[in-house]
């Protein structure tokens, strides 16, 4: 598997994941969180950094955590 393709499986992973959290909170509408998938992907795979040994993790606000995956943005925007 090349790295474009895994990127577009991820990416497309992140989308389904999104579908699915506006289906189970039977509230709001896919587009915006399956439209900002590619730049959750992009925050999280080349500019967040996490470390479990360290939880503090300095590289990132508390804002741009909460925004960085699509099932933020649906559960916010649907409710």
């Amino acid at each position: 598997m090349t790295d474009t393709s895994l990127d577009t499986l991820c990416v497309n992973t992140i989308r389904t994941l999104a579908m699915d959290a506006v289906q189970q909170a039977n509230s709001g509408h896919p587009g915006t969180p399956m439209a900002m998938a590619p730049v959750a992907y992009a925050l999280w795979q080349w500019h967040l950094r996490f470390d479990p040994d360290d939880p503090i993790w300095p590289n990132a606000t508390a804002s741009s955590s909460r925004w960085a995956t699509p099932r933020c943005c649906s559960t916010r925007c649907s409710t």
